[in-house]
């Protein structure tokens, strides 16, 4: 289990996923106290400004006490899920 807290993700950019990119089997991720703003997701086909989850089994997200502002994607400006 993968544990991000009190981090803040600015002016992130990527194809998918500005600020994470969450992809793997059985994943667990818990993000608490984060600040996500100003990320961008470029590719026109998928999303996830902020967070981009792909559709594998076993990923598990936990989202606690985490804000999200000015995010960008052409589907899901913070998160996306495939």
């Amino acid at each position: 289990k993968l544990t991000i807290r009190a981090i803040t993700f600015k002016d992130g950019y990527a194809s998918m996923g500005g600020g994470i990119f969450i992809w793997g089997l059985n994943i667990k991720v818990d993000l608490e106290l984060c600040v996500f703003t100003w990320c961008y997701a470029l590719d026109g086909n998928y999303g996830g400004g902020a967070i981009y989850v792909a559709n594998h089994p076993g990923i598990t997200v936990s989202i606690k006490g985490t804000s999200f502002s000015n995010n960008y994607a052409l589907s899901g400006a913070d998160i996306y899920k495939s």
